[in-house]
């Protein structure tokens, strides 16, 4: 057997192969015979009739058998002959006689060769990981904002934060709201409807509109339409409600006492607001282990010269494209309005597809270089996290990763974050002891 291997482009080998003659021969014959034995001709009996006359009678199906056999047989060898290693197939052209040589050519992507920066002992540059009072009374008071109730109120006006019944209607440009499109039937008119008199209010302009109203008064308020608001047919537009005021509710939050103390397991407000402190230095030292890392990403990219495989490149464009469109369409995007960003997003999609695949080669050359393995016990910790954001339980979600073949890119997702924790365990961060104190040591 003959191999030549061409370079045919940026990580593209163009894989010659020649199988002798003598060999195609046998393989022919062999093949003649197994469908000889089992060939049931008119006049012959199975079994018995002439080799030519099958060989004759088959002749299309047997040449594909026998390209088949001598592609399985010499294809591995010949990557296993040059050190190929090849990650997509693109194309094969094969030529086949009988009594001449078979020569067949495969177009492969192979990974890209190329040369690791230096990655340990990287210079980053920390920032501060602390927390203020502010942000721990900010946080405190977005716990007991969760834990308040809504009282019935009375003898009073609707302040800013109420909760407020009300039955309302709405009319655009001579017609009610709801008449305009059915995804602004719910918009149009309601009753007896709780909403916050509060800038999250569900129709901009009652969060003012409300203010000062007493239970019984109707009032007319103007509602603007801002230009990208959900309900297309909707923005830009202005309306006018008819609003009728039914019940008011004041938001009360716990009082910070010995029963709401016991909830937290702790046993004063000053021990409550330093478990808050922990809680929020945790996440600050979480989100500055990111950043350090998207950091070394960058390092690693710039610092990285090499060609990617265009198919791998392809791809990951197409699959980040397509779940770009995803995320723009559940956001409320209409499909015209993100086709008029198709170029946008597949220019972003290229280079973010990119990025990725080289940077994937560059954490796994670095993973081999150190070692660094996975072990199933890691794997499982990585679903059971799923299965905690996705809300199911870790058998479900794995039994579904088994199921799309998925379980091994979550092995590979590990191991790259593993790699990247190793390098920044030994980068050089500001100054000394950073990084324990990063990761609260």
């Amino acid at each position: 057997m003959k191999v030549k291997v061409e370079k045919a482009g940026p990580c593209r080998k163009l894989l010659n192969i020649e199988v002798p003659a003598d060999v195609v021969a046998a393989e022919f014959a062999k093949v003649i015979e197994a469908w000889a034995q089992a060939a049931r001709i008119p006049g012959f009996r199975k079994g018995k009739a002439p080799l030519a006359l099958v060989e004759g009678h088959y002749a299309k199906d047997i040449q594909e058998e026998v390209k088949e056999r001598l592609i399985a047989g010499t294809y591995r060898e010949a990557l296993k002959q040059e050190q190929l290693d090849p990650v997509n197939i693109l194309n094969l052209d094969v030529t086949l006689d009988k009594g001449k040589p078979m020569t067949y050519k495969v177009t492969l992507d192979v990974p890209p060769e190329f040369k690791l920066p230096r990655y340990k002992a990287i210079s980053l540059k920390g920032n501060p990981v602390e927390v203020t009072d502010e942000q721990v009374q900010i946080r405190l008071d977005l716990l007991l904002d969760q834990l308040a109730k809504y009282d019935p109120v009375e003898g009073r006006a609707v302040h800013k934060g109420d909760l407020a019944q009300i039955d309302y209607e709405g009319t655009c440009e001579g017609k009610r709201v709801g008449d305009w499109d059915k995804q602004a039937a719910g918009l149009g008119q309601g009753r007896d409807f709780w909403v916050m008199a509060d800038e999250n209010s569900f129709l901009p302009g009652f969060d003012t509109g409300l203010l000062g109203l007493a239970v019984g008064d109707r009032k007319e308020i103007t509602v603007t339409f801002p230009a990208d608001f959900k309900v297309k047919t909707m923005a830009g537009r202005t309306a006018l409600y008819q609003v009728t005021l039914k019940a008011i509710r004041e938001k009360k939050r716990p009082a910070v006492d010995a029963a709401l103390l016991k909830e937290f397991q702790v046993d004063s407000e000053t021990a409550l607001r330093a478990k808050l402190r922990e809680a929020l230095l945790g996440e600050a030292r979480l989100r500055e282990k990111e950043r350090l890392k998207d950091e070394i990403c960058r390092f690693l990219l710039a610092k990285t010269s090499l060609e990617l495989p265009e198919s791998l490149v392809q791809e990951e464009t197409r699959n980040m494209f397509a779940s770009m469109i995803r995320e723009h369409l559940m956001r409320g995007m209409t499909r015209e309005e993100v086709e008029g960003q198709r170029d946008q997003l597949l220019s972003l999609a290229t280079k973010s597809a990119g990025d990725k695949v080289k940077l994937g080669y560059i954490l796994h050359r670095i993973a081999e270089e150190d070692k660094i393995a996975v072990a199933d016990t890691e794997v499982d910790a990585a679903v059971q996290q799923m299965a905690l954001r996705y809300r199911v339980t870790p058998e479900e979600l794995r039994k579904t990763l088994e199921e799309k073949k998925e379980l091994e890119s979550i092995r590979y997702e590990v191991r790259m974050n593993k790699t990247l924790e190793m390098i920044l365990e030994n980068a050089k961060v500001g100054e000394e002891g950073f990084f324990k104190r990063l990761i609260g040591g």
